[in-house]
């Protein structure tokens, strides 16, 4: 084997298996002569090589309007990442470059969008996002008397698993006036299914579903997102393809990803950005000398 043939085995590949069949060199010369990186947070600062795609993976969060107490007389309107119906990546540095992802449905706490490098898609929701309208089979309670359940499908881990709209989650215990327009949670339901718990204020069960009528017929209806337990519970996948996100990075070989929610990147190390950072440095400390 000459010289040349030699130099392509090695930063090519060379496709030899090894004992368990696979192929035990670089598929290509990236994954020969650059570092693998992967950094989360909500804006992403890298220094990827430049023209090669990266892989970003979106946590979805849900979100409440305003601020202050969830209640009847401020309702906190729910949101999610996405909920225009598609959420867009930006990478920007030498160049800018964006990726539309188009969602079959917003991205809540628990929800999560990835690209692959190759352009996959792979959406995966495990939170359920409710609306009532006073339709529902709600059962009222004895004690208190202004209180009423739901049964909801889907098992919900923790009371900080689940927002609402109108009601705030409970800080002490429902038979004390600290309950009032709040919301709880109980497993207590059949298998696969929970109870959501209402200490909705109303002398009556017909005055509660009334309200809840009126809210929804006013465009603002009473509205819950939950997550439902990982452990138990199996998410809605689906697949579909984009176009890859290939970052141009800036002269100091810095690009800045941003989506929605948190993000996770990972790609290849781009070299001539820390060596450059490093001549920087070098540069720095010598003018201080």
């Amino acid at each position: 084997m000459d010289l040349k043939a030699i130099q392509a085995a090695l930063i090519f590949g060379g496709g030899k298996a090894d004992g368990s069949g696979r192929d035990n060199t670089p598929s290509d010369w990236a994954e020969a002569v650059c570092e693998r990186f992967t950094t989360s947070g909500e804006t992403i600062t890298c220094s990827p090589l430049a023209g090669r795609a990266l892989a970003v993976s979106v946590q979805g969060k849900t979100t409440q309007a305003g601020g202050g107490t969830a209640a009847p007389g401020n309702i906190r309107a729910l949101g999610g990442v996405g909920e225009n119906g598609s959420l867009t990546l930006t990478a920007a540095g030498g160049e800018t470059r964006e990726v539309e992802i188009p969602l079959t449905g917003p991205l809540y706490t628990g929800d999560m969008v990835a690209l692959a490098a190759d352009g996959s898609v792979t959406e995966t929701h495990r939170a359920v996002k409710l609306t009532v309208d006073g339709s529902e089979n709600w059962i009222s309670w004895t004690n208190p008397r202004d209180t009423a359940d739901i049964t909801v499908p889907g098992t919900i881990g923790s009371l900080g698993d689940i927002l609402c709209s109108h009601y705030s989650p409970l800080a002490g215990t429902l038979s004390s006036d600290a309950g009032l327009y709040t919301v709880s949670t109980n497993t207590t339901a059949e298998p696969g299914k929970t109870r959501i718990i209402l200490r909705h204020g109303f002398k009556t069960l017909a005055l509660f579903k009334e309200y809840l009528k009126a809210q929804a017929d006013a465009g603002t209806p009473v509205t819950f997102v939950y997550k439902v337990n990982a452990a138990t519970e199996t998410p809605t996948v689906t697949k579909h393809t984009a176009e890859p996100l290939c970052a141009v990075p800036n002269a100091d070989g810095l690009c800045t990803v941003q989506g929605g929610g948190t993000l996770t990147v990972t790609g290849y190390e781009d070299p001539r950005a820390t060596r450059r950072a490093l001549e920087k440095r070098i540069t720095a400390l010598e003018a201080k000398a």
